[in-house]
């Protein structure tokens, strides 16, 4: 009781307030070169716990960089860091300046751009034809090609050996040494 006869109760404890966790996603390290149409691994860190029924999903950017018009290319359902196994569309355009990004549902997140800058590249599809003599006498001959990539190497072959072939990427000189029919082969190929 006080002074005025009053009764009052005093009470204290004490009381820890946590710093506000905001939920974030980060792309981990990613495998900077892939060919259009093949699986890809994107591996991402969370800095805690999301929802139970979260879903983290990987968009790729266009060959700019830029995230107007996203490609979905994978998605995850959990609540903690993982990898997410995508594919890339196997329409999509070669180009070195591709980017990911991580989105969640629970809660609501995207993560900043991926650092790595993707190449996408695809396989030769520039159609090509040899220019050089379809028939002609022994002796020293030159071939080249009509157009080429330049994300592409051109192996060429003489299939039954009746001359000597010296190749470089787009032209060849053949020493016809042996009458008959001969093939020149020229096989467009790179990493995809």
């Amino acid at each position: 009781q006080d002074a005025l006869g009053n009764w009052s109760i005093t009470n204290t404890d004490t009381f820890t307030i946590s710093a506000t966790v905001i939920p974030t996603v980060t792309v981990g390290n990613l495998t900077t070169g892939i060919c259009a149409g093949s699986n890809y691994a994107v591996p991402f860190t969370v800095n805690t716990r999301f929802g139970a029924s979260n879903t983290f999903t990987a968009q790729l950017s266009d060959a700019g960089g830029n995230f107007g018009a996203p490609v979905v290319i994978g998605t995850l359902t959990g609540d903690t860091s993982g990898i997410i196994s995508c594919v890339i569309p196997a329409g999509t355009a070669a180009g070195n300046g591709y980017r990911i990004r991580i989105l969640s549902t629970s809660p609501i997140a995207t993560s900043r751009n991926s650092a790595d800058a993707i190449t996408v590249l695809r396989k030769p599809e520039l159609g090509y034809t040899i220019s050089g003599p379809a028939q002609t006498c022994t002796g020293l001959r030159n071939y080249s090609l009509t157009a080429t990539e330049s994300t592409a190497t051109y192996n060429w072959e003489l299939l039954t050996g009746k001359g000597t072939l010296n190749a470089s990427l787009a032209t060849a000189s053949v020493n016809w040494t042996t009458p008959g029919l001969d093939t020149i082969r020229v096989t467009a190929t790179n990493s995809c």
